[in-house]
């Protein structure tokens, strides 16, 4: 049976041609692609880096570089924790973040005093 399309001509139905199954290798990707690149990325950054890429100066590098967004994350994850879902805005987070980081040297300086730290 055809369909009558606005122009008053008959027209075939449409015919869904999509792909429907799925293989094997694409279920093995959609699994496991995000492990495969990270691992890839970490032997190519040991071959690149002669074995100093799970170095001391390496990973405190890499762990200052990612500081903002571990405090944004850390705050977020509160506020998804809560069940507050009033402000998730991350300026504010970032703001945040920065007043903790500031509230850290703070006590840092006035722990000094107790801990031997070298």
């Amino acid at each position: 049976m055809s369909e009558v399309n606005k122009n008053g001509n008959t027209a075939a139905p449409k015919v869904d041609t999509r792909k429907t199954e799925i293989n094997k290798a694409s279920l093995i990707f959609n699994q496991l692609g995000i492990w495969i690149i990270v691992a890839g990325l970490i032997i190519l950054g040991m071959i690149i880096s002669k074995g100093q890429f799970f170095g001391k100066s390496n990973i405190q590098s890499i762990l200052e570089a990612v500081a903002l967004t571990g405090m944004v994350c850390a705050g977020l994850f509160y506020v998804t924790y809560s069940g507050n879902m009033t402000d998730m805005s991350v300026p504010i987070t970032m703001a945040f973040g920065g007043v903790m980081a500031v509230q850290s040297v703070l006590w840092d300086l006035l722990l000094q005093d107790f801990l031997q730290v070298p």
